[in-house]
């Protein structure tokens, strides 16, 4: 490998294209986060759902569970894997991978889903379901697409050439891109420069969760931002307040660590994203490809782990059990002090 080349940055694309439009729209209506979902999109409406309010979503506590297998409605049987996929590329059908595309009105069916979806109790909980919805409203706020705007706004600015979605139509050669899975109970193939997760797959590879494709050192660029607070190469994006409040802690009176889309360190001793030598007003993500970004303004240190643990299994849960980016991470401040 080289280190241009790029890796599927899973649900680290949550902070790195949806939660800077969350932020830049929160500037602009700071009342956003005590809002509900339904003064936004009426796609919940009815559900129960267009009650949840903004701030809830961002730090899971909302009572959302945390994924829908949407892709194994396609395949339930011979009519319906029929129905929603072909082998050849049509109009009105996202590209999945190779000789596998999907009609596009399973964005539809996907949100009716959602919106149909069991209600958990409200308490910590991660959950990509927000994400989908996050999408959706700040396109229709931008009047543009998500991956477009994500461009526009931030990654052209600063220089960024190598954090994109669909990689591969973007131009990037496949011996540029980590593979990701050798999928043997859905697309049948060996994921590779095509986004991993499922529902991001089937959105055809944009999606407010997941999708980016990206190196460390363009990764780095827009992390920068965020440990800058909110400044980068003489120019200001977001107003420092705004990182302040993201960032904190929102909810830790019950037990809740997240920010506001962040996650943050564990409240004690227990399991959690990064080390305990991590002040507390380091922030960052992890990915369920293995990735994982940390930022500590603190000690001015940002620590970016890029990974595919899941090659050639998804099951391959190595990285946690032997506790591997942490350790890293401790290796780290261990350095600085």
């Amino acid at each position: 490998m080289e280190w241009t080349d790029l890796y599927d940055i899973a649900s680290v694309t949550k902070i790195t294209a949806t939660l800077p439009g969350i932020m830049k729209w929160y500037e602009k209506q700071p009342l956003l986060l005590k809002s509900t979902l339904g003064n936004h999109t009426n796609r919940m409406d009815g559900s129960g759902k267009e009650y949840l309010v903004f701030e809830d979503v961002l730090a899971h506590q909302s009572g959302l569970d945390a994924w829908i297998p949407y892709y194994e409605h396609t395949i339930s049987s011979d009519s319906a894997r029929d129905y929603w996929y072909s082998l050849t590329r049509q109009i009105g059908y996202y590209q999945i991978h190779e000789r596998m595309y999907v009609r596009n009105n399973i964005r539809d069916t996907m949100f009716h889903m959602l919106a149909n979806s069991e209600m958990k109790t409200q308490e910590y909980r991660y959950s990509d379901l927000g994400y989908y919805m996050f999408q959706e409203m700040l396109e229709e706020r931008f009047n543009e697409p998500l991956d477009q705007w994500v461009v526009k706004t931030f990654f052209g600015p600063i220089g960024a050439q190598r954090i994109t979605y669909n990689p591969l139509k973007k131009g990037f050669k496949l011996g540029e891109l980590i593979p990701t899975e050798v999928d043997r109970y859905w697309r049948n193939t060996t994921v590779h420069g095509h986004v991993h997760d499922m529902g991001a797959a089937l959105l055809g590879g944009v999606s407010g969760h997941a999708g980016l494709f990206a190196n460390a050192n363009d990764l780095a660029k827009m992390m920068q931002i965020y440990l800058n607070g909110g400044y980068y190469g003489g120019v200001r994006y977001f107003q420092e307040s705004t990182i302040e409040k993201f960032s904190s802690c929102a909810f830790c009176e019950t037990d809740n660590r997240r920010g506001l889309g962040f996650d943050k360190r564990q409240l004690d001793d227990g399991p959690g994203p990064s080390c305990t030598c991590a002040s507390d007003l380091s922030f960052g993500h992890t990915g369920f490809t293995g990735t994982m970004v940390w930022m500590d303004p603190k000690e001015g240190l940002l620590y970016i782990f890029l990974s595919n643990r899941t090659y050639p299994d998804a099951e391959n849960w190595k990285l946690s059990t032997l506790d591997v980016r942490t350790n890293i991470q401790g290796y780290l401040y261990d350095a600085l002090n």
